[in-house]
């Protein structure tokens, strides 16, 4: 009997840790999350291109980050927000939350800002709904600023840098 009612009590709890599970890969299976790696990223008609204006040191020195709106099929991407991340302490700090994602979205980030918060994870959202419900419809996150990443001396460079990406993007489709 009391075997019988322990085997009893464990199936429960199976069955709930499924159930429960079922949940959480529902809620997950609308949202989809890529690993950026490169700094030249695309998904889902959304292209994030990296460089870096080279100053005299970090301090010194901007991470430009340009998210651009490939095609179609981003339009219907409405916010964005910037989360900066501590691998270590797990800390979060948001650098963007909220802001509209335009046809192109230029941010500039010190350097030195990636030195204890390297990773950075990239929201995009559907609404404003899921937007200020922190519910995000597609995340790219990368662990650091990623090594391809070309630095330069002069910011007419980066963007001269940033538009043939965007071509290369387009010619490979």
């Amino acid at each position: 009997m009391k075997t019988q009612l322990g085997l009893l009590v464990i199936l429960s709890l199976i069955i709930g840790c499924l159930s429960a599970n079922q949940e959480i890969f529902a809620e997950n299976a609308e949202r989809r999350e890529y690993h950026g790696a490169d700094s030249v990223f695309q998904a889902e008609g959304i292209a994030i291109f990296w460089a870096i204006l080279k100053g005299e040191d970090d301090e010194h020195s901007l991470v430009y980050i340009h998210l651009i709106r490939m095609d179609d099929a981003a339009k219907s991407f409405q916010k964005y927000g910037v989360l900066a991340v501590d691998p270590f302490s797990k800390e979060e700090k948001w650098i963007f939350e909220g802001k509209n994602f335009d046809e192109k979205n230029l941010l500039k980030l010190n350097r030195a800002s990636f030195r204890d918060m390297m990773e950075r994870r990239f929201f995009f959202y559907k609404s404003d709904e899921h937007s200020t419900a922190r519910k995000p419809d597609m995340i790219v996150y990368y662990l650091s600023i990623p090594d391809t990443s070309p630095e330069f001396l002069e910011e007419h460079q980066i963007e001269e840098y940033f538009e043939g990406a965007r071509k290369r993007l387009e010619t490979k489709e």
